[in-house]
């Protein structure tokens, strides 16, 4: 159940500097199965969000849980005098029958969220186990502007149930876990150990923890069985074409999934911050041209993120609109039908590789003369 996509450290959004530079609006999905503190990991955010912003900004949480939410009567009856009094409660009572429907109205109450523009934070916080749980708000968030970004907490199925606290037994949590769907890697993940150290709370944890920083039990037995496994699947692997994203083995095909969406976002980012500052300098028809642009750069991040297909350039307001589509009759041409085959970096790889190339072999020269004489005084020391 692990996931790959680009990991960013929650604090790069939270805290300072990394707060004022982060986008205008987001919100974050949170990923896991009953139990796996998604609630808890809520309010955190959102506490560290109030904290951070000196309480300006007030982060929403948008729970699938309140919907199962039930006013009871609880009766308490005094030890003293026998009067008994009656309170209202509200408790979690889970029906699965109306878990779809409860579902459908969160959707609706997060597109609504998003269209009112009152909250620029938003935390989802339901299961999501399947992608069908979540594309439609995700996907609706990304064309409003909304950065979108993903929190996968511990799928433990022991730890889950044992710390589950809204009653759903151990065989609704594992089939929860059975149909459970990896995320798509165009979404970046945020990491929130961070968060929870600060928290004094290491319950909870990321299911994708880097090995650098987790504490490891492997044997080295295990290490050299799981070298040798992975050497023999290199030695296995066809290589692919050099710089092509059409194969999913190759460097170019994560850049191009990954880098290119979240790119383009940062692009449309930009633009909508600076709106303004264009309709203020240059009047309608820049604030026009600029929300033209906010508009081209959000479809091509969706064909991008859904790989849709290459298609020639109709735009005849450039006179360098023949190039770029010869560049892509070249790609065409080539076998390469979709966006995400296609890497725009192949050349400034290329040229970088060119120009490291004469450091490589100053390196190298080095290294050969460190070794010659390496060689050259054991040798001398033992003639001595």
């Amino acid at each position: 159940m692990k996931s790959f996509g680009f990991l960013l450290q929650i604090d790069t959004l939270l805290k300072e500097p990394g707060r004022l530079q982060r986008p205008g609006q987001l919100i974050i999905f949170l990923r896991g199965l009953p139990g796996s503190g998604k609630s808890y990991v809520a309010e955190l955010i959102k506490n560290e969000e109030e904290l951070n912003s000196k309480g300006t900004n007030k982060p929403k949480i948008l729970s699938i849980d309140n919907y199962f939410l039930n006013e009871n009567q609880l009766e308490t009856k005094d030890p003293k005098t026998g009067k008994i009094t009656k309170t209202s409660v509200m408790e979690y009572e889970y029906d699965a029958k109306m878990e779809e429907t409860y579902r459908r109205n969160l959707i609706k109450l997060v597109r609504k969220s998003i269209d009112d523009r009152f909250y620029p934070f938003l935390i989802v916080d339901q299961n999501n186990e399947q992608i069908g749980h979540f594309r439609d708000m995700a996907d609706y968030a990304e064309a409003n502007q909304f950065q979108v970004y993903f929190v996968e907490l511990n799928n433990d199925l022991q730890i889950c149930a044992q710390r589950n606290i809204h009653s759903r037994s151990s065989v609704d949590i594992e089939q929860i876990h059975k149909r459970w769907e990896q995320l798509p890697l165009r979404y970046e993940i945020l990491d929130i150990r961070s968060l929870l150290q600060s928290d004094a709370i290491d319950e909870v944890e990321m299911d994708d923890a880097s090995s650098a920083t987790a504490t490891t039990t492997t044997t080295e037995q295990n290490d050299a069985e799981e070298e040798e496994s992975q050497i023999k699947y290199i030695i296995s692997m066809e290589l692919p074409a050099p710089l092509s994203a059409s194969n999913e083995k190759s460097f170019a095909y994560a850049t191009v999934k990954d880098r290119l969406p979240s790119i383009v976002t940062r692009v449309v980012d930009f633009l909508a911050r600076n709106r303004g500052h264009y309709a203020k300098e240059y009047g309608d028809e820049g604030e026009n041209e600029c929300k033209s642009c906010i508009a081209a750069m959000g479809k091509l991040r969706y064909e991008i993120g859904r790989n849709k297909p290459i298609l020639l350039l109709t735009d005849n307001h450039t006179d360098d609109v023949h190039l770029w589509n010869e560049c892509l009759q070249k790609e065409l041409d080539q076998g390469k039908k979709h966006l995400q085959h296609i890497d725009p970096f192949i050349e400034m790889k290329q040229y970088n590789f060119v120009l490291s190339s004469k450091a490589t072999d100053v390196i190298l020269a080095q290294l050969n003369t460190d070794i010659d004489q390496t060689i050259n005084l054991l040798n001398h020391k033992a003639t001595v």
